[in-house]
């Protein structure tokens, strides 16, 4: 069983990190009409959020003494501590309330587990599908850093393959 502790910090990991990625997926769309680079950007810093928790980069933050400077307002706090730790159970709480928000951020991680195993999924049919046209693919007498690969499966030219990359072109 997950310590509670543990559960809910990863609980809130999973869905600040969720929040994230949709706030860098809506970004990317405005984006649309920028130069790749700039959507590239936009998904690798959602990338490095990831690794990082806000809970984390709170802990970092209280340790330093912020005594100068402007003066936060105290709502604005107020949010960004709510953000941090959502699925902290309160302590004056009572023991059916925190059972109740400990259930919650079994739930949610459980549905990010579900997510994620379907996307995982699809992704690797599809690296099947390319894997099977690439195995089916006759090569080409073509002069290139790389094999170039004819294939009859309907893709689209492209490199495939990280360890042994190969141009494939369709047929024709």
């Amino acid at each position: 069983m997950i310590p509670a502790d543990l559960g809910s910090a990863l609980a809130n990991h999973l869905w600040q990190s969720t929040l994230f990625a949709a706030v860098a997926g809506l970004l990317a769309f405005a984006l649309r009409k920028n130069p790749a680079r700039t959507r590239h950007w936009v998904w690798l810093i959602a990338s490095v959020k990831f690794l990082i928790p806000f809970s984390l980069l709170i802990a970092v933050g209280s340790r330093f003494g912020w005594s100068s400077g402007p003066a936060l307002s105290t709502s604005g706090f107020s949010v960004v501590e709510q953000v941090g730790h959502a699925f902290t159970a309160p302590v004056h709480a009572s023991p059916a309330v925190i059972h109740s928000t400990v259930s919650v951020p079994i739930i949610l991680v459980s549905l990010w587990i579900s997510g994620f195993l379907i996307v995982a999924f699809v992704w690797w049919m599809r690296w099947l599908r390319v894997r099977a046209a690439v195995r089916a693919a006759s090569p080409l007498p073509l002069e290139m850093d790389v094999p170039v690969l004819s294939s009859p499966a309907l893709f689209e030219p492209g490199i495939f393959g990280i360890f042994r990359p190969a141009l494939l072109l369709p047929d024709g």
